[in-house]
């Protein structure tokens, strides 16, 4: 339970505590629902073998501070330019729900 000025906040059953929530590597993960405004994200992607953070954030219709957000949380830290290989980039894809698949694959 969170600590608040007036007392404790009582548990909303329907939301889990940030500290449960899994994401990365094939876990559970919430998918984050999109903004007003935003472009709807893809079902699937064809990514390279190599892609880099400007470029998946591209394709993820989602601004770069967002892909680099999600790799900080997994311990990978990047900037806009740095080169991802397939597995981290993938990784990226099903944080945000989306299906990729290599290039070299098909």
């Amino acid at each position: 339970m969170r600590k608040s000025p007036t007392g404790p906040e009582p548990e909303n059953p329907e939301i889990p505590p940030l500290n449960r929530v899994k994401k990365f590597f094939g876990q559970e993960h919430l998918p984050q629902p999109p903004f007003v405004g935003q472009t709807p994200l893809p079902a699937s992607l064809v990514l390279p073998v190599t892609v880099t953070v400007r470029e998946l954030a591209a394709m993820l219709h989602r601004k770069a501070f967002v892909v680099l957000k999600v790799l900080v949380d997994a311990d990978v830290f990047a900037n806009p330019s740095a080169p991802l290989d397939f597995q981290t980039a993938s990784m990226v894809c099903r944080h945000f729900g989306v299906a990729a698949t290599c290039a070299e694959e098909l």
